[in-house]
């Protein structure tokens, strides 16, 4: 996010007498993994009133490990946030669908979903469900995460998420710098694009690369970047070894104009 067009947008909305409900930063992105300057936004939207929502879903888990993560500092300054979504599936290996909505206070939903429980006649402090979400009656999905982080562990959630940072950058080091660009922020994500070709060639290199390495058992998408579409790999999987990963930069490498 550009912070003086952030401000900017915020002064404008001022002088067109509009109010502004919430920013919203992002705490990696789908496309390279990067993520905005949390600490900044934060002072930005606690100056003037505003709402910070971070979109964690794919970096948001990263906060929970105890491993120290060097390369993602804004890490220590997601508590700025009053809301912050997270998906543990996304690199966790969750059960679909895992998807958490945390807020700085409790009391902030009760107050925007408050019915009340009229049915009830109980002088028990009975936590009202349907007032902390849009929902109210819904199935048990946490037991999913619970079960998932039990059988991890602490230890186990390190090891996946320092490993696949590691993997990573290991990827993008081996990676020939001379014949691709290479967009990478601090998470687990790597998009790549080979230069000397226009829009038309670059969508149907990506198209027939990603076929032959589905034959030779490499999954890598191919999503849309600035209007063309360009080879994206996760490392989100922990059985993924280096071997798999220097034999992929590797053929990348040796067959950029198959």
């Amino acid at each position: 996010m550009d912070i003086s067009q952030l401000n900017n947008e915020i002064r404008k909305s001022k002088l067109l007498g509009k109010k502004l409900f919430s920013v919203v930063a992002t705490f990696g992105t789908t496309i390279r993994g990067s993520i905005d300057p949390i600490y900044e936004i934060g002072n930005i939207c606690k100056d003037n009133n505003i709402w910070l929502h971070i979109d964690g879903s794919i970096g948001g888990i990263f906060a929970i490990s105890n491993y120290k993560f060097h390369n993602i500092k804004e890490i220590d300054n997601l508590n700025i946030a009053n809301s912050i979504t997270i998906n543990p599936q996304k690199i966790l290996g969750i059960t679909k669908t895992s998807s958490l909505l945390l807020v700085d206070d409790m009391n902030k939903l009760k107050k925007a979903f408050y019915t009340g429980l009229p049915y009830i006649d109980s002088s028990d402090d009975v936590l009202n469900r349907g007032e902390l979400g849009v929902q109210g009656s819904r199935p048990a999905e946490i037991i999913k995460l619970w079960l998932g982080l039990k059988f991890l562990g602490k230890d186990g959630i390190d090891n996946i998420l320092s490993s696949s940072i590691r993997k990573k950058f290991l990827f993008e080091n081996i990676l020939d710098k001379n014949k691709f660009y290479v967009y990478s922020g601090s998470l687990h994500i790597i998009s790549f694009e080979p230069k000397n070709m226009n829009t038309n060639q670059i969508n149907t290199w990506s198209l027939k690369l990603k076929k032959i390495l589905l034959e030779n058992k490499f999954m890598i998408s191919r999503p849309l970047h600035k209007n063309r579409y360009i080879l994206r790999v996760v490392f989100g999987n922990f059985n993924t070894k280096e071997s798999h990963i220097i034999e992929l930069a590797n053929f990348l490498n040796n067959n950029i104009n198959e």
